[in-house]
């Protein structure tokens, strides 16, 4: 088999699997649109730009601080980055944020949630 028929089938898989993944959505949304504005913009959220690996101390830290928690990514480091696993896990972001006052609790799966 040629690299070319290979990259050419790799390609229709993958195009295949991301339809397959997509359509349910899709269709779920069509068949009965959202209620929420189509576009919505909240300006006094904190940005916290995060380096490699940090993204969960720097999405923690935005949340946190726009509840007008006094917090900085580096603050939360220790509490909710795992080196070996070079991240965060949901686990330990939660307990972080309920160590600082605020209860973090799931959405439903719905755009209007």
């Amino acid at each position: 088999m040629t690299l070319r028929r290979v990259c050419c089938c790799a390609g229709a898989t993958l195009a295949l699997v991301l339809a397959g993944c997509s359509a349910p959505q899709t269709r779920a949304l069509l068949a009965e649109p959202p209620t929420v504005a189509p576009r919505a913009e909240i300006l006094a959220t904190p940005f916290f730009p995060q380096t490699q690996y940090h993204c969960g101390p720097a999405a923690l830290a935005t949340v946190l601080s726009f509840r007008a928690v006094d917090v900085a990514p580096e603050d939360l480091l220790d509490a909710v980055y795992l080196p070996a696993r070079r991240g965060s896990l949901q686990t330990e972001i939660v307990a972080a944020a309920r160590s600082r006052g605020m209860l973090a609790y799931p959405l439903r799966d719905r755009l209007d949630a």
